[in-house]
């Protein structure tokens, strides 16, 4: 999931930021002091992510081992889909070198080999810490892209290795936003340097630097206030604004027509003037998550790659340029178009955890094939040692059991219960 090339406004991340960047390359040099973090905290849009792919390109460029994945609220709850993502550049063959349970637990979490019984949370937190401990002759750096919506069971695991590594040249850098609660946090009280890192408005001069790529002539300084007003100071939707301008933007009365209610209204003026065919495949890629394949037409997006709203990742797949642009195009889809692309991403899912989630979304009726599949969704998690996300399915599983005279849906909550008692 690690798209630092993609995000739009990455060549403008130093306009302002310089005194951040430095804090960040002080705490990823591979050489440098033990432990360390960076916390990176601003509203949507302020430019946290350009931010944190510039981070995390620049460690490395400076040789150090980086692990990297973005959060996403669609995948909170797929079971260690952060672990997955982030260990994905370690070899399995490094996994071999743990202790025999460890690696047999932590190959089972990270789908790499099937387990004869549940791995054990512990183990897995265990597996992690070890292989961290191992890597971190060198500088490893772990960066999380929207910290707060990592999956609990991949949260649990790393909160438990981060804690017993105060020692090791790791390095964690995390986005979020100022209400957010910040998972892996609590587990940095005895880290040497933490750095919490709150990103404000921009300057109208850094606002005039940002948007100067994307208009063919320079703004006024009036024009310039009246952007740097009507953004709130903040680069991405400033960006937006220029973008979806029409006619000249020295002209004020243009401007002023643009002044957005929030950062979502802007990104949503953008998607409207779409063909409908690209604005249904967007809605199908934003329902699907990051991490997950979804059946698109690479040519019905072509109006929305042309515009740089999706872009494509090295391994040839559609992906948002920015988070923000998925979370508009759920925000503007109706209920209805929702469950719709739910249910074709049902249809065509070929993961059983994939097809029962989005089967979920698709209807919130009672559905007996429904329920079964998320209750088998529960075991599968289950027997991974992922608790938080086995509750979750059995939980979702007695919502959407039909009431047929019998303790199905009783029961399938006693399951859920029963695997939180035990975390």
């Amino acid at each position: 999931m690690e798209n630092a090339r993609n995000l739009p406004g990455v060549g403008f991340v130093s306009i302002g930021l310089e005194d951040h960047l430095r804090i960040i390359g002080a705490s990823t040099a591979p050489h440098g002091a033990c432990s360390a973090a960076v916390l990176l905290v601003g509203a949507a849009g302020i430019g946290k992510s350009c931010l944190w792919a510039e981070g995390v390109r620049r460690a490395q460029e400076a040789g150090s081992l980086v692990l990297s994945c973005r959060g996403a609220e669609s995948e909170l709850r797929l079971a260690f889909a952060a672990l997955t993502d982030l260990f994905g550049p370690i070899p399995t063959e490094r996994l071999d070198d743990l202790p025999a349970p460890q690696s047999s637990a932590l190959k089972a979490a990270l789908l790499r080999a099937p387990t004869p019984r549940a791995p054990d949370p512990r183990t897995i937190a265990m597996a992690i810490t070890s292989l961290l401990g191992f890597e971190a002759e060198r500088r490893v750096v772990i960066a999380i892209d929207d910290l707060p919506w990592i999956d609990h069971s991949s949260a649990r695991a790393l909160e438990f290795a981060l804690r017993r590594l105060a020692d090791r040249r790791i390095t964690l850098i995390g986005t979020g936003r100022p209400t957010d609660r910040m998972p892996l946090v609590d587990a940095l009280e005895d880290w040497r340097d933490v750095h919490h890192i709150e990103l404000r408005s921009a300057t109208v001069a850094a606002i005039d630097a940002i948007v100067a790529p994307v208009v063919s002539e320079v703004l006024t300084r009036s024009t310039s206030k009246r952007l740097w007003s009507a953004s709130g100071g903040n680069p991405f939707v400033a960006l937006e604004m220029v973008r979806s301008r029409r006619g000249n933007p020295n002209e004020v009365r243009l401007l002023e027509s643009l002044v957005p209610k929030d950062t979502l209204d802007v990104v949503e003026s953008r998607l409207s003037d779409l063909p409908e065919f690209a604005r249904d495949e967007l809605l199908l890629l934003a329902a699907a998550g990051p991490a997950t394949s979804a059946p698109l037409d690479l040519a019905r997006l072509a109006p929305a790659l042309g515009r740089g709203l999706v872009v494509r990742n090295p391994a040839g797949r559609a992906e948002f340029a920015h988070p923000l642009y998925g979370a508009a195009v759920l925000g503007v889809a109706s209920p209805e178009a929702r469950r719709s692309a739910h249910r074709r991403l049902a249809n065509a899912a070929t993961h059983p955890d994939a097809k029962a989630r989005h089967l979920a979304l698709a209807d919130d009726g009672a559905d007996a094939d429904v329920a079964d599949a998320l209750e088998a969704a529960g075991d599968r998690a289950q027997s991974r040692g992922a608790l938080d996300e086995a509750a979750d399915f059995f939980e979702l599983s007695a919502e959407r059991t039909p009431h047929d005279g019998f303790d199905t849906g009783p029961a399938r909550l006693l399951r859920a219960a029963d695997v939180r008692l035990t975390l």
